[in-house]
């Protein structure tokens, strides 16, 4: 993703990538249950990333909120903002994004 910035932005605006996307994510978050374990957050943070490139503000918010302080450094940092762990287990990159969207971490 950092070597072509423009590709990696077009990316999630292509509905055929996101309609796939989705895909997967449904099949994925039906096979969670209530108390999740670590890797699922981590895919869990994937899928946030993804919604919040392509705009889907609704399902980002859902997922952050569902994720809470189980915050991934990876995809985060690719947002182009700075990067930091706090000692809460959220990035920086992650924490803007909370605030962009109007959430608190719970």
């Amino acid at each position: 993703m950092d070597e072509n910035e423009e590709a990696h932005e077009q990316y999630f605006l292509l509905q055929t990538n996101m309609s796939e996307i989705k895909t997967a994510f449904d099949g994925f978050y039906s096979g969670i249950s209530q108390k999740p374990e670590e890797t699922d957050y981590y895919v869990l943070n994937l899928f946030a990333f993804c919604f919040y490139k392509h705009g889907d503000t609704a399902k980002t918010r859902q997922l952050l909120n569902f994720i809470g302080k189980k915050a991934t450094a990876y995809p985060w940092f690719y947002s182009r903002k700075p990067f930091l762990l706090t000692l809460v287990d959220t990035s920086y990159a992650y924490s803007q994004v909370y605030k962009e969207l109007g959430i608190s971490i719970k």
